[in-house]
């Protein structure tokens, strides 16, 4: 990521996660390595996953792969990830100018409060389950 200017480094790991948490494939060797490698851009990461959990809630085709993501990253379930993601659309502000008087779309703010809300809540998990080594 860092042949990325910074500015769009969140966007990206956003986007992994939500690939991750998705579309699935990694296990939890691979999401625990990615969480790393996000670093201080984990919060983005644990978004991306928000996103992925609440799609597929809201479809109503829970996978393991999601619930896995959402554990590792977020320290928490799909469907207590998926609630938070609903939880932070309550009283979005308009699209125009925030409190400091600068422009700010409805969907910026909804995705600071889940990179707020997700990215600090992983657990501490070091090193792969028993399961996967």
């Amino acid at each position: 990521m860092d042949g990325f200017p910074p500015s769009r480094r969140p966007d990206l790991w956003s986007g992994l996660g939500a690939a991750a948490g998705y579309a699935g494939g990694p296990g939890e060797a691979a999401l625990i390595a990615l969480r790393r490698a996000a670093g201080d851009s984990a919060p983005a990461l644990a978004q991306g996953v928000g996103f992925a959990a609440q799609t597929r809630a809201r479809a109503g085709n829970p996978t393991p792969y999601t619930a896995l993501a959402c554990e590792v990253v977020c320290g928490r379930s799909a469907a207590e990830v998926a609630a938070v993601v609903v939880a932070a659309t309550a009283g979005l502000p308009p699209d125009g100018l925030d409190a400091a008087g600068r422009e700010e779309p409805a969907f910026e703010v909804w995705r600071r409060r889940l990179r707020e809300r997700l990215g600090g809540a992983r657990k501490a998990v070091e090193e792969p389950s028993a399961a996967v080594r």
